[in-house]
């Protein structure tokens, strides 16, 4: 007697999962509900597909940049600790033959402070000690006064939300209890405005037309047709694959499989995963689908669409999720190919190795009055061109306040002035 085979993967490519689920026939020959369902089952199959490279790659870019990155992270790690010792040294001593006027040692010394903030930023608990005594040691003020005066601006601003949900601040209420309920009354605002929302909703539902509340009854009535359409196909499953009706040890250990696929896909409402389990049972082929009353039909396809709309919601989400990683923008997702996620990952490792050559390059400046000079000029310089950004974005912010606030034939007016006058 042979060995039972495998069962093919209920959500594999190949064997009987592969396999088209859809009305036989023509298009001629085909009513609209099923051209409406083939369509629909070709269409979840293609999503299908779809996703299922979507894991496969994300699974894999991931992967990489946990393998590529990490040594790149590593290694310009050393190199931001290695400057932030060198810069102290400096500020202590500077170089023979080098002196630090004012200017130049405020400029190191914004420097180092910048450095050691971001790091601690980070949450790297390794130095914490060291840094923190050399940012106290170049800082006017502590990084625990920073820190206590951090808390104390968190606390006002805890205590003015609460004001504002009339919550009663007692003064020496504790912080955490004071989070407490102002997360109460959030909850409390949340239930209340949902409670509102349905309010609303009821009463438009109700005063809707007559002809609108009757398109919406049957769709209501066609989505429990469906439902029990789902329902009449796991029943029929069900009796056919009851593995405690078969007295063969393999063919019950095989429709216990099929039994446990049958009861997953119909928790996850996977009608495609039924018709497909219904194949393998011989209990559907394209004929007898044929024959399926076109109402039933119809909830077929409702059924379709909601697997359907799930499945395009998860890719979604999947290349919205890949964008965040790799920090693309999400106009990507018009043309979302994953050939870009690998060169935008290219070049993130390769920022990390252009910011480390930078900061080694900055090492071996100090290490000499020369390099020490050409470095406090482009300290100088990177300033000059924060202090410009800044200034662009304040102008840009103070424009569109200004148009927000004239009139549009003044703004007009006003944009033809500026012109002229860039002219």
């Amino acid at each position: 007697m042979p060995e039972a085979t495998a069962q093919p993967s209920l959500f594999g490519l190949e064997d009987a999962s592969a396999l088209p689920v859809a009305v036989s026939g023509s298009p001629r020959q085909l009513s609209k509900a099923q051209k409406e369902f083939n369509r629909l089952s070709a269409g979840l199959e293609s999503a299908r597909r779809e996703l299922e490279t979507l894991q496969g790659e994300n699974e894999r870019l991931r992967q990489r940049w946990l393998d590529e990155s990490a040594p790149r992270l590593a290694a310009l790690d050393r190199a931001i600790r290695a400057l932030i010792a060198d810069l102290d040294a400096t500020l202590r001593r500077p170089p023979p033959g080098a002196a630090l006027r004012k200017r130049g040692r405020q400029a190191l010394t914004d420097y180092l402070l910048e450095l050691i903030e971001e790091r601690l930023e980070r949450g790297d608990g390794r130095d914490r000690d060291l840094l923190e005594a050399i940012y106290d040691r170049h800082s006017e003020v502590s990084l625990s006064d920073l820190r206590e005066e951090h808390e104390a601006g968190l606390r006002d601003e805890l205590e003015s939300f609460a004001e504002e949900l009339g919550i009663e601040v007692e003064e020496d209420s504790d912080e955490d209890a004071l989070r407490e309920h102002i997360e109460e009354a959030l909850r409390a605002r949340a239930a209340a405005e949902a409670a509102e929302a349905t309010q609303r909703a009821e009463k438009r539902r109700q005063s809707r037309p007559a002809k609108e509340r009757a398109a919406a009854a049957r769709r209501e009535q066609a989505l429990h047709d469906a439902g029990q359409s789902l329902r009449d196909v796991f029943r029929r499953l069900a009796s056919a694959l009851h593995p405690d009706r078969e007295t063969d040890p393999a063919e019950r250990a095989r429709k216990t499989e099929l039994m446990q696929q049958a009861n997953r896909a119909y928790e996850a409402k996977d009608l495609m995963a039924l018709f497909r389990l219904q194949v393998e049972a011989d209990q559907l082929d394209p004929e007898r689908l044929a024959a399926v009353p076109e109402e039933r039909l119809r909830g077929y396809s409702l059924l379709l669409k909601e697997q359907l709309a799930t499945i395009r919601a998860e890719i979604a989400n999947l290349q919205s999720a890949l964008l965040d990683v790799f920090d693309m923008p999400y106009a990507a997702l018009r043309r979302f190919d994953t050939r870009s996620l690998d060169h935008s990952l290219n070049e993130q490792l390769a920022d990390l190795r252009r910011i480390e050559q930078a900061h080694l390059r900055e090492r071996e400046l100090l290490a000499s009055p020369g390099g020490l000079r050409v470095l406090l000029v482009e300290l100088s310089e990177r300033q000059r061109q924060a202090d410009l950004e800044e200034a662009d974005a304040l102008a840009a912010l103070f424009d569109l306040i200004e148009d927000d606030m004239v009139p549009a034939g003044r703004q007009r007016q006003a944009a033809r002035g500026r012109k002229g006058k860039r002219a």
